[in-house]
């Protein structure tokens, strides 16, 4: 698998190496900071000013409403009930080592997540890190309407703030 970068304004293709069972995890440093992913776990912890923080990333969905009044649909979410189910399962990760940027890709059986992290000494703890989802179409093929959520469990302190775009996936 190949992923583009860019680095001052020229592109780059760099390898992804797949993180096989045996290997388990992979570190990077990030200029006085360190980022691993478990594989067993399918966990990040990041390491800033000394501290480690852990986050998951996963996918669920709800079954959306198909009873009378507002169905679920474009920009309405309005789950069935409140009980998700799994959606994608990751099933491999690879990683590249860039000399500006690590990167991680989750590949799942409907999802394909990137996670980039900076390696400039201090970039992740002032600015954050860089998550890019991508869900393959989303099956109705059983008459049974879908909310997919991107879940990020995290005991990282973010200010209760979390940016995203406006499909709000």
């Amino acid at each position: 698998m190949k992923i583009f970068t860019s680095s001052t304004g020229s592109a780059k293709l760099a390898l992804l190496k797949e993180l096989t069972v045996v290997e388990q995890t992979k570190e990077f440093t990030l200029g006085n900071d360190k980022v691993r992913y478990t594989r067993g776990n399918q966990s990040f912890q990041l390491t800033l000013n000394g501290a480690t923080e852990s986050f998951n990333i996963f996918y669920n969905y709800y079954e959306g409403w198909d009873q009378s009044g507002q169905k679920s649909g474009a920009y309405i979410f309005r789950p069935k009930t409140d009980t998700s189910k799994i959606y994608s399962t990751i099933s491999k990760a690879y990683y590249a080592d860039g000399q500006t940027t690590a990167i991680f890709v989750l590949q799942g059986d409907k999802a394909v997540t990137r996670v980039y992290f900076n390696r400039e000494t201090d970039y992740v703890r002032n600015f954050g890190f860089l998550v890019e989802t991508h869900l393959s179409s989303i099956s109705v093929s059983d008459n049974v309407g879908k909310e997919v959520t991107f879940n990020l469990k995290t005991t990282l302190n973010n200010n209760r703030s979390f940016y995203t775009d406006s499909m709000g996936l």
